[in-house]
């Protein structure tokens, strides 16, 4: 347990009729809040958001009961990393100086335990005089209200161009990630940023390898919906296939109209982690004539178990690399669907070399594991495509 959270078990006995949410196995733990924020709106109801849930900052299945104390009881098995909201990742905790935190975490003993928790801040109300610095590299720019014509919404769009791509007449692979908001910018992030622009410019300064990188903002609420291919019953999807039609049929034939692309699947990848993974995995399984690069480290694989029969019955392209990646500190269920995945790949003869599985020790499931990858990824993932 991370001491710098403020977690600390308690020794006595505390009397609670508890809520209690359930993954099926046999750890049991109660978060307690001790004490909150001095702004904190009276009457502001208080989640908890995580690997358990999709991190949907408003899951009503995961809303803390009321009290002197507000708490909840989660039934689970192995590692969690999680955060607690008032509905939305505007209105998440914060440090004592109202600057963004890494996620909690907590380990399922496999008995009762109690956690008493203290949250010092809500990000949106803190009012620091030190908010987290904007830190996109200058080869980084936005597109703001882009137009997501299936779903009748619109995005920020996120754009990283090479370092010598006003300088040359070069065509570059272009990589499409999820997420925007967490691949350049730590102000944007909710929990860290991945470092994408920062360790494309050291490959290009290292090696000459140069991308173009294009991330698209989650939708928030939208989040879930979007990113997964079927609904969950428990909690929302099913718009994933709307999303992946808005990259193929209006995203990537704007860059590649806009920007200088090699527009080729051989020269096109789709990356993204937890449930960015799921669907980066389901677009790139489905669609290998447009994105043949598919990275998916700690897929969410667990939220569509319809991805299973997905993997038994599409048809393989032999030239497809896929990168699938697990922190060791993150749920156990995370390593082992994505090993079954590649297990079934190989079983229907995918060509083994073409796909990289590794569990990173100690790694948790947070942005920080990503940007820790990230650099590594797309080299392997890109390999031959520049």
């Amino acid at each position: 347990m991370n001491a710098s959270l403020e977690m600390m078990p308690v020794k006595c006995a505390i009397l609670l009729i508890t809520l209690t949410v359930s993954f099926g196995s046999s750890g049991q733990v109660t978060f307690v809040i001790e004490s909150l924020p001095d702004k904190h709106p009276e009457g502001d109801s208080i989640y908890i958001a995580g690997s358990f849930n999709g991190w949907n900052p408003a899951d009503g299945d995961f809303l803390l009961q009321e009290g002197d104390q507000p708490y909840i009881t989660l039934d689970g098995d192995g590692p969690i990393a999680f955060k607690f909201t008032r509905g939305s990742w505007a209105t998440v905790e914060g440090n004592a100086s109202g600057e963004k935190i890494e996620n909690r975490s907590y380990s399922f003993t496999g008995l009762p335990d109690t956690v008493i928790v203290s949250i010092a801040s809500w990000e949106d109300l803190s009012g620091t005089a030190n908010p987290v610095s904007s830190t996109p590299a200058s080869n980084v720019t936005t597109i703001d209200q882009f137009e997501i014509p299936q779903l009748n919404r619109s995005r920020r769009i996120w754009i990283y161009i090479p370092p010598d791509y006003t300088e040359s007449d070069e065509r570059y692979p272009v990589i499409y990630m999820h997420d925007g908001q967490n691949v350049f910018d730590a102000a944007s992030s909710f929990s860290g940023e991945w470092g994408v622009d920062e360790a494309l410019n050291e490959l290009y300064e290292q090696e000459g390898f140069a991308a173009i990188v294009v991330a698209v903002d989650n939708g928030g609420d939208k989040r879930i919906d979007e990113y997964a291919p079927w609904a969950n019953t428990d909690y929302g999807g099913g718009e994933g296939e709307a999303y992946v039609d808005f990259l193929i049929k209006t995203l990537k034939p704007f860059i590649d109209d806009h920007y200088r692309t090699r527009p080729q699947a051989a020269h096109t990848a789709i990356v993204g982690s937890s449930l960015g993974g799921l669907i980066s995995y389901y677009a790139g399984m489905k669609h290998p004539e447009v994105f043949s690069r598919v990275g998916a480290p700690s897929p969410a694989f667990w939220f569509n178990p319809e991805i299973f029969d997905f993997t038994d019955m599409i048809a393989l392209h032999p030239n497809t690399r896929l990168y699938l990646s697990a922190g060791g500190a993150e749920e156990a269920s995370t390593a082992t669907n994505m090993t079954r995945i590649a297990d079934q790949l190989v079983s229907r003869g995918f060509p083994k070399d073409q796909i990289h599985t590794a569990v990173h020790p100690d790694m948790q499931h947070n942005e920080s594991y990503w940007q820790s990858i990230v650099a590594e990824m797309v080299r392997w993932l890109m390999d031959n495509s520049n």
